[in-house]
């Protein structure tokens, strides 16, 4: 995928309505709703079709890994350079991480359990607040 300018929050609002519409019309025959990646991903082939696909299926990763340095790119350090500013939606100020436990809890993470769990209400919730999350001062938008 070419590398990025501008973060496409229109797009990132778009991927995570087409989650939310998917988790709303939940059917348990479908394996690939066990997973919450799988549905991001059946989301993003439904709503972006022939677009390339984004890092991790996300705008804002796909953003983040684009202001690595190619020289030393550790994927590991790209939240740093995440658009979105967690720390309205979330405490940890991330959408992923682990705790010091050891333990993923960041706001994607409770995502990812609550579609395991199949909560649907919790997926949802969190889901709305990811797509709502707003963008880092300074940042440029497509």
């Amino acid at each position: 995928m070419q590398k990025v300018e501008a973060f496409n929050y229109k797009n990132h609002i778009r991927l995570w309505d087409s989650v939310i519409d998917l988790l709303k019309e939940w059917d348990q025959d479908k394996n690939w709703y066990k997973d919450g990646e799988e549905v991001k991903y059946f989301a993003f082939k439904s709503e972006f079709k022939n677009m390339p696909v984004p890092e991790y299926h996300c705008f804002a990763c796909q953003y983040a890994l684009d202001r690595l340095d190619d020289d030393d790119a550790d994927p590991d350090t790209r939240c740093q350079y995440c658009p979105l500013d967690w720390s309205i939606v979330s405490e940890k100020n991330e959408c992923c991480g682990k705790d010091d436990d050891g333990e993923w809890n960041g706001l994607y993470d409770q995502y990812m359990d609550a579609v395991d769990d199949e909560d649907l209400d919790l997926a949802i919730e969190i889901a709305e607040q990811i797509r709502d999350c707003p963008i880092k001062k300074g940042i440029k938008v497509a």
